[in-house]
């Protein structure tokens, strides 16, 4: 069988692109119609790719007949619209743009295929198709939800950026987006009564469609947009927590006494062990949140803590989160390994039984508690906050001269660099240990903990079968 005109492979996915004769490019604004036919499989890409081709081969043919805006389609046209979904293509369509165009009976049989392209493009459910006429941001971010599952508040970001766009320079299409619209769009977002992050957020999102369109759909020739930036403010930046202010926060009862709050919003035993991890391992607040009794085991012989996105419900923030980070000897001297027994044997998955985790934003719920507590015993500054531990710890481990891909192995910073992830993947156990207890802070705190907090369990976590 000969090879589908068109038809190529890029990352393994077949795709079909089809030239617009001379004498309508001008019409069509374009050379050719590109599309992914969204599969890896041959046979299954000839097939819909012909039937693409076909419905092409006949718009085309009706455009040359037609002097109207494209497409245009004649009353008597009208008359023969039908889905071509389940469609046995007749055999003499074919690859061959002459047979599509030299059977006599193949008028209304190209009208028909011309108006299902017609109406797939302006229906996204009518399944797979090119677009007839170039699509709005907002059309296109339709297409972009379907490919793959996103998380709701990604949704909600994407679409107000995406509004806030239209607000600004109207609605375009996106190959009428040019890079004085985004100059235009960058400098308005930054006029508004919203922060430089909001800005930059809103900027970001629209570039993301763009991308997809270049990228993933081959809509437009290049990324209109590409190194245009929102820039913020460095000096908005975290910075590390002073010593007289770590003492200020550990000498408060929750931490001498393990005088635990009660509630969902602090977690109880949350409250006491979360920010104590923090301190001594750099670890974001979301990863500590959502940990399960069985992210702490040993590995040869060390205890170790697992940040993964492997169970239900945890998420991580990229690739180079996931990681193991042997447990400080400080935490263990406190009770830690006692406390995560003590859960086990309660029956409960979730290291944390009681604390709520935004399914979302895990660490969320706990941010805001520790905020509020933070301010009640007197740090009212903006900074610290709970993230400044994360700067804590970096700058710890840099003082006593540890590498940068063994800080980035423990706080799971991306590694730069072509090769990032097999370096950050290489880093043995022992450094990383190393690592660890070069974390030290001017504090000195009593075993204060016995047994965990559990009188609100019943109402969170999920028991296992016992």
């Amino acid at each position: 069988m000969a090879s589908l005109t068109g038809l190529h492979q890029r990352a393994g996915i077949y795709h079909l692109r089809v030239l617009i004769p001379t004498d309508l490019r001008a019409r069509f604004g374009r050379s050719a119609f590109r599309k992914s036919l969204e599969t890896s499989d041959r046979s299954e890409a000839e097939l819909r790719g012909t039937v693409e081709r076909a419905r092409l081969l006949a718009l085309f043919s009706v455009a040359k007949k037609s002097q109207g805006p494209l497409p245009s389609l004649s009353k008597q046209t009208q008359k023969v619209l039908e889905p071509l979904e389940g469609i046995t293509l007749p055999a003499q369509v074919s690859s061959n743009p002459t047979s599509a165009t030299q059977t006599g009976a193949n008028t209304d049989s190209q009208a028909t295929l011309a108006s299902t392209s017609k109406r797939a493009a302006v229906n996204p459910q009518a399944g797979p198709a090119l677009y007839a006429e170039m699509p709005t941001l907002k059309e296109l971010y339709k297409r972009w939800l379907r490919v793959k599952k996103r998380t709701k508040s990604s949704e909600q970001a994407c679409l107000l950026a995406i509004e806030t766009c239209d607000k600004a320079l109207g609605r375009l299409p996106v190959d009428q987006l040019t890079r004085a619209h985004g100059d235009a769009f960058r400098s308005w977002l930054q006029e508004q009564s919203i922060s430089l992050t909001t800005a930059r957020n809103r900027f970001v999102w629209v570039k993301s469609l763009l991308v997809y369109a270049y990228r993933e759909l081959e809509l437009i020739p290049k990324q209109p947009w590409e190194g245009m930036e929102i820039q913020v403010n460095k000096a908005q930046t975290r910075r590390p927590w002073k010593d007289e202010e770590l003492q200020q926060l550990f000498s408060q009862p929750l931490f001498t006494t393990y005088d635990t709050p009660k509630g969902k919003k602090s977690g109880s035993d949350a409250a006491y062990w979360v920010p104590l991890m923090a301190l001594y391992s750099g670890a974001r607040i979301g990863e500590l949140s959502q940990l399960r009794t069985c992210d702490i085991s040993l590995m040869d012989g060390i205890p170790i803590l697992t940040i993964t996105d492997a169970g239900e419900g945890q998420r991580v923030k990229s690739s180079a989160s996931v990681r193991s980070i042997p447990i400080h000897p400080e935490l263990l001297r406190l009770g830690l390994l006692e406390y995560v027994q003590a859960i086990r044997n309660a029956g409960h998955d979730k290291l944390w039984p009681i604390l709520r985790v935004d399914p979302e934003r895990p660490g969320l719920t706990l941010s805001n508690w520790f905020g509020e507590y933070r301010r009640s015993i007197g740090l009212t500054e903006r900074y610290p906050d709970f993230h400044s531990f994360r700067h804590l710890a970096r700058t710890r481990m840099a003082r006593s001269k540890i590498s940068e891909k063994v800080m980035d192995s423990i706080t799971g910073h991306e590694t730069q660099g072509s090769v990032g992830k097999t370096i950050y993947q290489n880093v043995n156990l022992a450094d990383r240990i190393e690592a660890i207890q070069a974390i030290t802070h001017p504090i000195t705190l009593p075993r204060a903990y016995t047994s965990p907090r559990m009188e609100a369990a019943k109402r969170g976590g999920r028991r296992k079968s016992i």
